[in-house]
Order: C-alpha cells, then structure tokens, then sequence
C-alpha cells in the first residue's frame, strides 16, 4: 500500500483530453513504465507512466464533463525603430475551460510557453491574464483552478519574443 493523489488533469499544448491522474511515490525501485490500474469499478490495461521529480504519475481514465480550448492569440510585432537592434513580437493564447457537470472540479492544466535554444532569442513577460509568471526552464507553467459547476473559466498566456532585427525566428 502506498499514498497516493488524484488529481484532474490537461496538457492542452497536446490534446484537449481531461485526464484522471493518480501521482505516488514508490517505496521501492520500479522497473518499467506499463501498468494496470483497478480504480472503483474500472480497470485500465496498458497504462504508460511518467516519473517526475521521484513520483510516478498515471493516465487512467478520463472526465468527459470538462471542455478545454486552446486557441492563438493574434500576432502583434511591436516597432523596432530605426536605429533599434531587436524586434519585440507578443504572443500568445487562450485557455478556455468549460464544466459541464453538476458539481465543481479542481484542475491541474499544464502549458508551455517557447524555450529558444538560440541565445540571441529570448523569451520576456510572460503572464497569464496579465499577471506576471516565471515558467520553468524547461517553459512549463502550471495553473491549478477550481470551475463551479457549470461554469466556465478563460485564461490568457503573453510573452514577447525578442530576437536580432535581421533574424527570421519560426516557432
């Protein structure tokens, strides 16, 4: 027997599918990535994990009563000026989530923002719905909310990409 921890969980960068996910720590070294997953009275073969940070976290299932759109933002290229050596190009996207069951639901929605590999590229002022953050390395940014029954809830992720004048940058 080990703790474990469900959660509701959204890659919308990926797909638009509302995992359950269950998250435990192993008490001993695991071999292998395949499991099978009895929850209640459902039983889930092939389930592939992922270990993050020393846990291992598993897919089983989804909620169907949760919708979630990711649409772009539009493009906006700030004026570099004459004698500027940078361009300053904003983008950005929507979140939207829609609940549609009777009851509220936390969720866990996990998206990236760009990670150049370039140094002369970078990524500045990133926010959700204006709000400053500060994405992981790796450009991950989490947010963890909570949408009443029936309700919907929208958010909107900014950053500027700044890169040489003369570069032509394509993400």
């Amino acid at each position: 027997d080990v703790d474990t921890e469900s959660r509701l969980a959204v890659y919308p960068f990926r797909s638009p599918v509302v995992y359950r996910e269950t998250v435990f720590t192993p008490r001993s070294e695991v071999y292998g990535n395949k499991w099978r997953v009895i929850k209640d009275r459902e039983n889930f073969d092939n389930v592939y994990s992922t270990v993050e940070n020393g846990k291992i976290r598993l897919a089983a299932g989804t909620d169907k009563d949760i919708s979630v759109k990711r649409s772009d933002l539009p493009l906006t290229r700030e004026s570099d000026g004459f004698f500027g050596t940078k361009k300053r190009m904003k983008r950005g996207y929507a979140i939207e989530v829609s609940n549609l069951s009777g009851v509220s639901k936390k969720l866990s929605i996990t998206d990236r923002v760009p990670v150049a590999a370039d140094d002369r590229i970078s990524i500045e002022n990133a926010a959700v719905n204006g709000k400053k953050l500060s994405p992981s390395k790796d450009g991950k940014l989490e947010i963890i909310t909570e949408i009443a029954a029936g309700g919907t809830v929208k958010y909107e992720v900014t950053f500027e990409l700044v890169a040489d004048k003369d570069m032509d940058v394509v993400f």
